[in-house]
């Protein structure tokens, strides 16, 4: 025959129960703040890229601007160079 638990033995399983419980709700939470954490330092490392980024194209984009002038100012200079020779030649 079974012994019946008593009426401390059936507090201990329900405490023991209770305990189990906070324990996984604590493991619960401590694995959402690290997880929150975790997405914290994502956020201001791709933060700290997007600015870095963000430098890198606008300096990109300063120096595409000063090739376009150069280009422009190369342009004229041959174009007036080519009309100064066809001048030269014609004259002969």
């Amino acid at each position: 025959m079974t012994k019946q638990p008593n009426g401390a033995e059936r507090a201990q399983e329900r405490l023991d129960r209770a305990l189990d419980l906070l324990e996984a709700r604590v493991a619960r939470e401590l694995s959402a703040r690290t997880s929150l954490d975790e997405l914290q330092q994502e956020i201001e490392t791709l933060t700290a890229d997007r600015s870095r980024l963000a430098q890198q194209l606008d300096k990109a984009q300063a120096h595409a601007a000063r090739l376009d002038a150069a280009a422009g100012h190369a342009e004229e200079r041959v174009g007036s160079a080519i009309g100064t020779i066809k001048g030269l030649l014609g004259e002969r």
